[in-house]
């Protein structure tokens, strides 16, 4: 009885320890999302940063191939 009683609680232990694992996984994935929606302002500011880069990068490389072109 011992036994069944501590295999019961061993079980009952990991089954919760995952169970806590999965909801916090969903947590991390929910806020990904907020990130990637923009809803934290230093991650705003970080994509606006690299968007900007690439756009003048972009304008770069447009005027290099025209330039090339003519």
């Amino acid at each position: 009885m011992v036994a069944v009683v501590l295999l019961v609680g061993v079980v009952g232990v990991y089954a919760g320890w995952h169970w806590k694992l999965m909801h916090r996984s969903w947590q991390d994935l929910s806020q990904t999302k907020g990130q990637a929606k923009g809803k934290i302002p230093a991650l705003t500011a970080a994509r606006s940063q690299h968007t900007a880069k690439a756009l003048v990068f972009g304008l770069f490389v447009v005027v290099l191939v025209i330039a090339l072109i003519h």
